[in-house]
C-alpha cells in the first residue's frame, strides 16, 4: 500500500479553494433563480400580446367584402366590411401610409363629422379603434349597405382631408403644457 504523504497546509490549501468554489457556485444559482423568478412576468406578457395579436389578426381579417381604394394623401387604403347583425357592420381599414390616429374623435367633434354620423344613423355614431399606425377598426351602427358605403367614403374623404389637415394643430392644443 502507497502511503500518501499529504501536509495539512496542502489539505487547508486546497480546502481554501474547493469551499469558495463550492460557495460561488451556489451564490450564482441562487442569482440564477431569482433571474428566473423576476422575469417570469416578462414570459407572461410575451404570452399575453401573442394572444392580442392574434385577435387583432382575427379582427382585421374577418370574411367579407374588400376593396382598394387611393386617397390623395393617405395612398392605397384597404376597406374590408363585415355586416353583423340588424344594426351593426365592422370594417377594417388598413392604410399603405402609417397615421396617427391619436387626435380621431376630437377632429370628428371639432369638423362636424360627428354630427353627420348621428343624421345618418339615427342619433349613433360610428366607433373607430385604432389597431396600429397602419390599421384602423371602425364599428358602424347600421346594416344598410348603401348607407354603410355612404359613411365610410365620406369618412375616408374625411380623413384624407379634415382630419389630416387639422392633426398637428389638435395635437398641439393638448401638449400646451406648463410647468
Amino acid at each position: 500500500m502507497v502511503g500518501l504523504n499529504i501536509s495539512l497546509d496542502t489539505v487547508v490549501s486546497v480546502l481554501g479553494i474547493v469551499i469558495p468554489f463550492i460557495a460561488s457556485i451556489i451564490w450564482l444559482a441562487r442569482k440564477l433563480d431569482r433571474i428566473e423568478d423576476n422575469t417570469q412576468p416578462i414570459k407572461t406578457i410575451n404570452e399575453t400580446m401573442i394572444r392580442l395579436d392574434e385577435r387583432t389578426t382575427g379582427l382585421l381579417n374577418r370574411p367579407g367584402g374588400t376593396v382598394i381604394v387611393t386617397l390623395k394623401n393617405l395612398g392605397n387604403v384597404t376597406v374590408s366590411a363585415t355586416p353583423l347583425g340588424p344594426e351593426e357592420t365592422h370594417y377594417s381599414l388598413q392604410f399603405e401610409k402609417p397615421i396617427k390616429f391619436e387626435a380621431i374623435h376630437s377632429v370628428a367633434y371639432q369638423t362636424g363629422l360627428d354630427e353627420k354620423e348621428k343624421q345618418m344613423f339615427g342619433g349613433k355614431i360610428a366607433r373607430s379603434l385604432p389597431i396600429s399606425p397602419t390599421s384602423l377598426f371602425i364599428k358602424v351602427p347600421s346594416s344598410n349597405p348603401r348607407l354603410c358605403s355612404e359613411y365610410i367614403s365620406l369618412f375616408l374623404k374625411w380623413l384624407d382631408s379634415d382630419y389630416l389637415a387639422r392633426l398637428e394643430k389638435s395635437l398641439a392644443e393638448y401638449e400646451q403644457i406648463k410647468v
